[in-house]
């Protein structure tokens, strides 16, 4: 009988419990730690909340090459619907505005633990590729959050 070897990545939540305000830095800590963190490491984007008001989650995207041909206002939609069900703050949402930057390179990664030749050049590339980003948003996205 042949045995394989498989790695399972594991994503373990440190965001917290729930948020008490609508503070970019909060929502961020609680949704990235506990949810979008694998989103960058597996998937290649990431959301950071920005605001909400009048129903409306605004927020912005980064996303890196791993995703080009991705149908972006499905993403966005998808995005925009883990923050109303997941963010208790945010389950009135209806609508959401988002400002999408490209990323040349990776955004995030998964390494083994004990890599850490490629845990050195992930983290230049990702570096990198943050810095790089342009001052603008390549593309901007609004909808409604079904």
């Amino acid at each position: 009988m042949d045995k394989k070897t498989i790695s399972v990545p594991v994503f373990m939540p440190n965001g917290g419990p729930q948020p008490e305000t609508l503070a970019p830095d909060a929502i961020n800590h609680y949704f990235i730690g506990n949810f979008a963190k694998q989103w960058a490491m597996r998937d290649g984007y990431l959301p950071s909340f920005l605001s909400y008001e009048n129903g409306s989650i605004q927020f912005k995207l980064v996303s890196d090459p791993r995703i080009e041909g991705v149908f972006w206002i499905r993403l966005c939609k998808f995005i925009a619907y883990q923050y109303k069900t997941n963010v208790a703050l945010l389950k009135d949402a209806t609508h959401f505005e988002v400002e999408h930057y490209k990323a040349n390179d990776i955004i995030g990664f998964t390494v083994e633990a004990d890599d850490t030749d490629k845990l050195i050049e992930y983290s230049k590339r990702q570096k990198a590729a943050y810095d790089s980003l342009p001052n603008s948003p390549n593309l901007l996205h609004k909808g409604r959050i079904e």
